[in-house]
């Protein structure tokens, strides 16, 4: 039986655990210490691990979920990539559970908010069952139960939720540009670009 950690309080994780929790799956958060008394994982403080009592050992008895604020050069998250621990991604997540729809992902440096809500109107005037989700403010786990073989998927992407994304084959991928951003959360502006172009080869029709 697959055990999940949320490695982190934010709004991505605080979803899965609501999306978990309806669905009888066990997890855990893992937080930093002086994250332990934040209201809004009240709920589950009896699910809350610190990183202060941390057993690294521990760790691969569970499948990491990575909230995309922590970089990945965390200690936590460099000691589960060398012990080969399994690390992903909410959105991940999500696809690990429902891999219908067909996604319209667009990633880039800047503009991408701008550009899926203007493809979210258009394809919703046309096609109401159409979801919006990810970087934009709603994560993907929150429509798990409504995306079926049909439904389009707009997506925004950030290279932080690329990272740890593997399941992801979008019916058209986009890159808007790439421009040096985000240098505090990656060790390089190289990783950073790399990790963008993961969207190149698993889409089928690419846009750059």
């Amino acid at each position: 039986m697959i055990k999940y950690l949320l490695y982190g309080a934010g709004i991505s994780n605080l979803c899965c655990a609501k999306f978990l929790t309806k669905r009888k799956i066990d997890f855990e958060f893992l937080v930093k210490d002086e994250e332990k008394d934040n209201e809004v994982l009240g709920r589950f403080k009896n699910k809350i691990i610190t990183i202060s009592n941390l057993d690294y050992e521990r760790l691969k008895d569970y499948v990491i979920v990575r909230s995309p604020g922590i970089p990945h050069f965390d200690n936590v998250l460099k000691y589960c990539y060398e012990n080969k621990i399994k690390v992903i991604s909410e959105i991940e997540l999500a696809l690990s559970f429902n891999n219908k729809g067909k996604y319209i992902v667009i990633t880039g440096s800047n503009g991408k908010t701008t550009v899926v809500s203007l493809l979210y109107n258009i394809f919703k005037s046309v096609y109401p069952s159409t979801v919006l989700a990810g970087n934009i403010g709603v994560p993907l786990i929150e429509f798990v139960d409504q995306i079926n073989d049909d439904t389009n998927v707009i997506l925004e992407i950030s290279s932080f939720q690329l990272e740890d994304t593997y399941s992801l084959k979008p019916l058209i991928g986009a890159i808007l540009n790439l421009t040096p951003n985000h240098l505090n959360h990656v060790e390089s502006i190289e990783y950073y670009y790399q990790s963008k172009l993961k969207l190149v080869e698993w889409s089928k029709i690419f846009i750059l």
